[in-house]
């Protein structure tokens, strides 16, 4: 038998009540509806006599809207889901106390910013607009002003905004909420129906058999992933490497919008912008850059800090644009004051002078002013029209300072609106009803409340959210980061910042508890973990604070979003117990790997230095080693040569002694690199060689994919190019299957090195700019300045003179700012060949001897002989030298000794262009028989390592003699 209360199928027809719910069986199906409905009105409409007024606790018809006594607004006795959300979203920030104002005075910058959508239509171009302004001087009603007109004036363009909220985790939020919005997927939509959707709008868009890919990748960057997606495996390789998907979808998504755009022009607000991450800023200016001929626009609203803090935004290949909205000018304030006003006879000038002298030009100061005095009974908003009592005036003491006004307004809130605000504030702008409700339930005089009964707490807090609203301190949100939650926003950042200073700190602190109690049974720690933590830390918990802000950092290292890492792992250092020695290992060597990433080498190196102390405390050679390692590889970087031998020697008898296959491995590499340096060509192949075993031994694909890089690197020094190719080719398949995004744009380097030496230049370009790019998004700069370093000499060598001085000084600055000698060496080399052929002899002397300076300072024969080398090409073309030496004879002994180098390391490349330069230097100089052999010498290494473009040049001349 069936129970008409649960739906429980009785396995016995004899019993009698049912055996989950307890209900009696075989009763008649009880019609719930009529208790229902009665249910929903005692939650909604608690005593239907008299409303209470939660500022003067008077009590009121139920029916009356504002308070009999003092005027302020009643709650609306409605659940806050009743709320049409949507549209107290559009219109709460430009209602006072029920009355809707006009923009006022913006009729200007509204013709800025339609002259500025005009550009990117008329243009079909992408743009950056920064409105900027301080808080409250109406950047966003402006915005609405414009949306409100943008269908007359701009047909078919289409204007989506997006938040940006002090608590967003994700990189990418902002930019998120934009692709939902703008395809009308709610943040609390069910997933399989938000992914559905969303597919709906890109096969409408783009159609064709790559919909359903660009889907994917875009709804992974969204927050939609797609479960069993085929498409987040990389093109090449069946295992889905996660690092590399980022950059496909960053393509797919520049591909969905382009695509859109080209129906309707597109306008992305971005409200809050101060709040936005650097990943999503330069993912905007990406897309602004890559997507030129498209009509897309964005408008950041932020305050004047912000455009100061981020120049990058106005700059680049697109359109930009600056308005900054200047204070109101007096006659708008009284404009603005009388529409505000409007249900009164007559605004008296005194009023309206004592407005302007407080206002100082701000629309949301004369707001509050006027919430001001209705809270303290001056303005009577009981009877229609409303009442002034000017006689009152003098009785209210209206603060000069913008905080000050605001607190005033705040003190005329009764103490139950006042706590609940307090509440929210340390949750931060953005709350929700539920969070609230269990921060409340904390308390100790509810803990012997009944749970889970009839509960009218939830009800009366929700009734006293929507009085505030009314109030207009708060608004609700449609979308929420939490399903089933409602979410809040207050409407203005300031008045929430004022509330939370004033909470008693000891208070501050056990709220913040309680809400990281709340974010830990319903956020998901990958989302949400730098928020758990924030609260964790405020709370005074900071060993539960440092654990979160472990993980925030792990995810955020993990996707190479490097700021947030160090930010998080910094914050991390500071909280972590002492006595956890094994979470601080992981700590800082996590933190060391991303400053190392982003160029931070000293800050690298004091963390690896701590690493090996930590190590040394638990007695753990292994991880001694690493650290080791990881030291070893900055002397390397910086020059220091014997340093980075010594220290990588250490390591590996650490390694040895715990056995450790991975660590020795990776040590042997280390000291191979060191030797190919120095030259060393067959040490350092031993080396490589022997890593490479044990790499294959532990299957070790990331591993194994270095090691033959290394090896390729080798062979491109030898010349033996084809060789090279196998290695680098083998190698680039390897580190897409892994997902290594950094080993990645290594190997396309070297790729196009071999290129480039092979005379295939444009093939060259396109692999350094791809891993230009590459190394940009994931923030490797000491890879970044050898690629511009590359393009700079290349572009020199093709003539393009401006476009290698723009590159080789952006890369110098790079060598320095990650003390890379290695680096700086070449760019100075390069430096100095640019100064030549812009005719400054005596720049070029001061770069190429800086050059070999560094070179041998860091003991490298290859980059001594290259140096050597271009110093004798330059006094090969100067005609005196200001120390009084002879520069032909400068020039010869200089080239002598530089093919003595390069033929001792066995840099075939190298030394075939410094026969070739010497030569023709001796054919200028009428020594033909001798030019001649050099010329020979070159042609047989180009002739053998297959370097057309220089090959085909030298059998020229040798023809011509």
């Amino acid at each position: 038998m069936k129970c008409h209360f649960c739906g429980h199928e009785s396995a016995e027809s004899n019993v009698q009540q049912c055996a989950r719910c307890g209900s009696e069986l075989g009763a008649a199906a009880v019609d719930y509806t009529e208790f229902a409905e009665l249910v929903d009105d005692e939650l909604t409409n608690p005593g239907r006599d008299l409303l209470q007024c939660p500022s003067c606790a008077h009590n009121n018809a139920n029916s009356a809207d504002y308070c009999a006594k003092c005027g302020s607004p009643l709650a609306v006795v409605t659940r806050v889901y009743k709320i049409d959300a949507q549209e107290a979203q559009e219109r709460v920030d430009w209602l006072v106390y029920g009355v809707e104002t006009e923009l006022a005075g913006r009729e200007t910058d509204v013709q800025r910013l339609e002259q500025f959508l005009g550009h990117v239509v008329r243009q079909s171009t992408s743009a950056i607009c920064l409105l900027t302004g301080t808080h409250g001087i109406g950047k966003s009603r402006l915005v609405r002003e414009f949306n409100s007109e943008l269908d007359t004036k701009f047909g078919g363009a289409l204007l989506v905004t997006g938040r940006c909220r002090e608590s967003d985790n994700l990189p990418f939020a902002p930019i998120a909420r934009l692709i939902r919005k703008r395809f009308y997927i709610p943040e609390v939509e069910i997933p399989r129906l938000a992914r559905q959707r969303l597919l709906d709008a890109v096969v409408s868009l783009l159609g064709g058999a790559n919909a359903t890919e660009i889907a994917h990748l875009v709804g992974y960057l969204v927050g939609l992933p797609f479960p069993d997606s085929n498409s987040y495996s990389d093109a090449d390789a069946d295992a889905p490497p996660s690092d590399r998907i980022e950059e496909r979808a960053f393509l797919a998504l520049a591909r969905l919008l382009e695509t859109d755009a080209q129906r309707n022009p597109l306008v992305f607000v971005v409200e809050d912008a101060d709040h936005a991450s650097d990943e999503t800023l330069k993912l905007i200016r990406r897309i602004a850059s890559q997507l030129r001929t498209s009509p897309i626009a964005f408008v950041l609203l932020a305050t004047p800090q912000f455009a100061t803090a981020h120049p990058e935004l106005l700059q680049g290949s697109f359109h930009a644009e600056h308005i900054e909205l200047a204070p109101l000018a007096d006659e708008d304030i009284r404009n603005l004051l009388n529409d505000i006003l409007q249900r009164l006879e007559l605004v008296p000038e005194a009023l309206q002078d004592l407005v302007c002298q407080r206002a100082l030009g701000n629309p949301m100061i004369v707001e509050e002013i006027v919430r001001l005095l209705i809270g303290e009974g001056v303005i009577d908003t009981r009877p229609n029209p409303w009442l002034l009592h000017l006689d009152r005036l003098s009785d209210v003491t209206l603060p000069s300072e913008f905080s000050d006004v605001i607190r005033a307004r705040l003190d005329t809130l009764a103490d139950v609106e006042r706590n609940c605000l307090e509440l929210a504030a340390v949750v931060g702008q953005t709350f929700w009803l539920e969070t609230i409700v269990a921060m409340m339930r904390a308390n100790a005089q509810h803990q012997d409340a009944e749970p889970w009964q009839l509960d009218t707490q939830a009800a009366r807090l929700a009734d006293l959210l929507e009085s505030l609203r009314r109030k207009d301190m708060i608004r609700p949100h449609p979308d929420s980061l939490f399903k089933g939650a409602s979410e809040f926003v207050f409407k203005h950042a300031v008045e929430r910042d004022l509330i939370y200073e004033q909470i008693d700190p000891e208070r501050r602190q056990q709220l913040h508890r309680r809400c990281a109690q709340w974010y830990e049974l319903h956020a998901r720690i990958d989302r949400f973990a730098a928020t758990m933590a924030r609260h964790w830390h405020l709370g005074g918990q900071q060993s539960m604070a440092a654990y979160r802000f472990v993980q925030a950092g792990n995810q955020a290292r993990s996707r190479y979003f490097n700021r947030k890492a160090i930010e998080c792992y910094e914050l991390a250092a500071s909280l972590l117990p002492e006595d956890d020695v094994l979470s601080a290992i992981e700590l800082h060597h996590n933190l060391g790997s991303t400053y190392e990433l982003v160029g931070e080498v000293e800050r690298a190196l004091g963390e690896y230095e701590l690493l090996l102390r930590l190590s040394w405390r638990l007695n753990a050679k292994a991880k001694g080693g690493m650290a080791l390692n990881k030291i070893g590889r900055i002397h390397r970087s910086t020059g220091q040569l014997a340093e980075a031998l010594a220290t990588f020697r250490r390591a590996l008898t650490l390694f040895q002694q715990s056995n450790d296959l991975r660590g020795i491995a990776s040590t042997l590499d280390d000291i191979g690199k060191v030797a190919y340096i120095r030259g060393e060509y067959d040490s350092a192949f031993k080396h490589y060689r022997a890593a490479l075993e044990l790499r294959r031994q532990l299957k070790d694909l990331r591993s194994i994919a270095l090691s033959l890089h290394h090896i390729g690197g080798l062979k491109l020094s030898q010349g033996l190019f084809k060789e090279a190719l196998t290695f680098y080719r083998e190698s680039l398949e390897m580190r897409k299957q892994a997902g290594d995004r950094q080993g990645l744009a290594d190997t396309l380097n070297h790729l196009g090195i071999v290129c480039a030496e092979r005379g295939e230049m444009q093939q060259a370009l396109r692999l350094w700019e791809e891993a230009l790019s590459n190394a940009q998004e994931i923030g490797y700069r000491a890879l970044e300045g050898v690629l511009l370093n590359h393009i700079g000499e290349t572009a020199l060598n093709m003539g393009a003179l401006k476009t290698a001085e723009t590159s080789l000084h952006s890369a110098a600055e790079i060598s320095q700012e990650c003390g890379d000698l290695q680096l700086l060496c070449e760019v100075q080399r390069n430096l100095g060949a640019l100064f030549l052929k812009n005719a400054k002899s005596t720049e070029a002397i001061a770069a190429l001897t800086a050059s070999l300076h560094i070179a041998r300072s860091m003991e490298s024969k290859l980059l001594e002989g290259m140096a050597l080398k271009a110093l004798g090409e330059l006094f090969a073309q100067t005609l005196y030298d200001d120390e009084g030496g002879n520069p032909t004879t400068k020039a010869e002994e200089h080239f002598k000794r530089a093919i003595e180098l390069l033929t001792e390391v066995g840099n075939e490349s190298e030394l075939g262009r410094c026969h070739s330069a010497f030569g023709n230097f001796l054919l200028e100089q009428g020594d033909t028989v001798r030019g001649k052999q050099h010329l020979e010498r070159a042609r047989e290494i180009f002739s053998r390592l297959e370097m057309k473009r220089v090959l085909k040049k030298t059998v020229q001349t040798i023809d011509e003699i």
